[in-house]
C-alpha cells in the first residue's frame, strides 16, 4: 500500500522560530526519511492568479501583517459561506495543485524539503533530493490559514476543504493531511492526523494568552472529527484524558519529537569531553557561563534561574548567566531589567543564530531548565546532544524526555535546590561528565527516522475502508 502525505504549513515559514515551526520543520523532514509515494505542503496564497500562486503564499509572504480590512474581508467571507448557500454551489473550497511547471515551483522545493530533510538526515544525497523531487510539490487555496481560525471563532466549525481533483485516497493509496498543530482545517476524503503539543490553555491559563474556550473547543472538535490524534509525549496524552475524557481516545497516539543529531558522533563525543577535561584541569578559572534558552515568559521560569544565580553570584563574581530567547507575554518588568542586567554578569540575547546557539550550548558549564510547565522537553535534548550538562525543572514531560540523563531541581520554583545543582556541576568534574555521557546516550534516541517509524505505526491504525468513508463524508 502507497502513502501520499500532506503536511500544514501555517507556521512553517514564519520569520521568528517557534516550538510550532521547529516541530514542522521536523515532520517534513521525517516524510522525506521515509521516501514516501508523494509529498505535498498545503500552503495558503493571497493570489488570485495562476502566476501568483506561490509568490502570494506564506512561503515567501514572511513579512506581510493581516491588515484590519483583511480580517473583516475574510469575516464577510465566512459569513457569507454560511448564509448564502445554493443548492449547486458548494460550501467545501476544493484545493488546487501548483503546477510543477510554476517558474518558482522547482526552486522552492529546495527551501520547503531539502533544508529541513538535511538539519535531520545526514545521509539524505543531493542525488536523493534531485530524483525524489517530482513526487513533491504544493496544493494550495486562497487566504485558508487567515480563514480558518477566525471562521472558527465565528462557528466553532473547522474549515472544511476537498482534495485536488487528481488527489484520490483509495486502498491502494492512503492520502494523510497531518497538521502540525491543533488547527481549524479538515481535508475530506482522506485521512486527517492532528498533532497536539501541549494543554497549557487548559492546564495553566495565567501562563498564556491563548482564549481557554476557543481552543477547548478546537480540540473537541478535533477530537470528534479527526481521524488520528498525535500528541508529543505521553505525557500530554495524559492531559488529553483529564480534560477530555474518554473522547477519541481510540485516536491517540504517541510519537515523541526528535532532535537533529546530524553532528553527534563519537569523534565529536571524544571532542566535547576532551573540552570538559582542559576546563577543569585549569582550575575553572576562565569565561564560565550558565545557559538559559527559551521565550521570555512566565512558563520558561526565569525568576527562579536569576534567583539561583544570584546566590552563586555572591561567591564567584566572574560567573556568567545567558540567555538567549525573544520577548514573551507578561513580562515585561523581567524584560525591563535584562536589558541592563550586564552589572550583574547576565546577558540577555533576544536571537541568535543556529550556527550560533550551537556554539553557546557547547561552551555552557550547565543549560537550565526550569518549567513550569511544558508539554514535552526539547531544548533539554538539543542541549545534551551538543554536550551539555543539564539541570531540569522535575516535571513529568521533562522526565519523559530526560530520563536519568538530568539532573533535576526539588520543584520548579525552589531556586535553593537550582543554585546547589548548578554548585555541584562547576565544582564536580565526575557529575558533569557523568551527565554528559548520559545525555549523549537519551538524545541519541530522539532521531528522525525513529520518529518517521513511530508516525506511520500510528497512521496505519486509521487505514481502513471504514475510516477512508468516516472521512469523506464527516463534517
Amino acid at each position: 500500500m502507497a502513502i501520499s502525505m500532506i503536511v500544514g504549513s501555517v507556521e512553517l515559514f514564519v520569520r521568528q522560530g517557534t516550538g510550532i515551526r521547529t516541530f514542522s520543520r521536523s515532520l517534513v523532514a521525517a516524510m522525506v526519511s521515509k521516501q514516501i509515494a508523494a509529498l505535498d505542503l498545503l500552503i495558503s496564497t493571497s493570489s488570485s492568479t495562476a502566476s501568483g500562486l506561490l509568490s502570494g503564499s506564506n512561503i515567501l509572504q514572511k513579512h506581510s501583517k493581516q491588515a484590519r480590512l483583511s480580517k473583516i474581508f475574510s469575516f464577510l467571507r465566512i459569513k457569507k459561506r454560511q448564509y448564502v448557500r445554493l443548492p449547486f454551489l458548494s460550501s467545501v473550497l476544493r484545493l488546487s495543485r501548483v503546477p510543477p511547471a510554476h517558474p518558482l515551483h522547482q526552486a522552492l522545493l529546495g527551501v520547503c524539503f531539502e533544508q529541513p530533510a538535511r538539519d535531520y538526515n545526514p545521509r539524505v544525497s543531493s542525488d536523493y533530493a534531485e530524483t525524489g523531487s517530482s513526487d513533491r510539490g504544493f496544493i494550495c487555496s486562497k487566504d485558508i490559514f487567515l480563514d480558518a481560525p477566525i471562521s472558527f471563532k465565528a462557528t466553532r466549525r473547522l474549515l472544511q476543504l476537498r482534495l485536488p481533483a487528481s488527489m484520490k485516497s483509495h486502498a491502494d493509496n492512503q492520502i494523510v493531511y497531518h497538521s502540525p498543530l491543533p488547527y481549524p482545517i479538515f481535508i475530506r476524503g482522506c485521512t486527517n492526523v492532528s498533532t497536539i503539543h501541549d494543554l497549557i490553555p487548559l492546564s495553566h491559563p495565567d501562563l498564556c494568552l491563548d482564549d481557554p474556550g476557543c481552543f477547548y473547543d478546537l480540540v473537541d472538535c478535533l477530537l470528534g472529527q479527526s481521524d488520528g490524534i498525535h500528541c508529543i509525549s505521553q505525557y500530554t496524552a495524559d492531559q488529553l484524558k483529564r480534560f477530555y475524557g474518554a473522547k477519541g481516545e481510540n485516536k491517540v497516539f504517541v510519537a515523541h519529537q526528535p532532535i537533529p543529531l546530524s553532528h553527534l558522533d563519537s569523534a565529536y563525543q571524544e571532542e566535547v569531553v576532551s573540552r570538559l577535561k582542559s576546563r577543569y584541569n585549569e582550575g575553572l578559572s576562565g569565561d564560565r557561563y550558565i545557559l538559559q534558552v527559551g521565550s521570555i515568559e512566565p512558563k520558561k521560569n526565569h525568576l527562579t534561574t536569576l534567583d539561583a544565580f544570584r546566590r552563586l553570584r555572591e561567591k564567584d563574581q566572574s560567573l556568567k548567566l545567558i540567555l538567549i530567547g525573544k520577548p514573551g507575554w507578561l513580562t515585561e518588568d523581567l524584560c525591563d531589567y535584562l536589558v541592563t542586567a550586564k552589572s550583574d554578569g547576565i546577558e540577555w540575547l533576544r536571537s541568535v543564530s543556529y550556527g550560533s546557539m550551537t556554539k553557546y550550548l557547547q561552551g555552557a558549564s550547565a543549560v537550565v531548565f526550569p518549567s513550569i510547565v511544558e508539554g514535552w522537553g526539547l531544548p533539554p535534548l538539543e542541549a545534551m546532544s551538543y554536550g551539555a550538562p543539564v539541570i531540569a525543572s522535575p516535571i513529568s514531560p521533562c522526565r519523559e524526555a530526560c530520563g536519568a540523563a538530568a539532573s533535576y531541581m526539588d520543584d520548579p520554583l525552589d531556586s535553593v535546590s537550582l543554585a546547589y545543582k548548578l554548585n555541584e556541576l562547576l565544582t564536580d568534574y565526575d557529575c558533569a561528565s557523568d551527565l554528559i555521557y548520559a545525555g549523549f546516550d537519551q538524545a541519541g534516541k530522539y532521531s528522525s527516522l525513529q520518529f518517521a517509524t513511530d508516525l506511520f505505526q500510528g497512521y496505519s491504525k486509521f487505514f481502513s475502508p471504514v475510516n477512508s468513508r468516516r472521512s469523506k463524508l464527516s463534517l
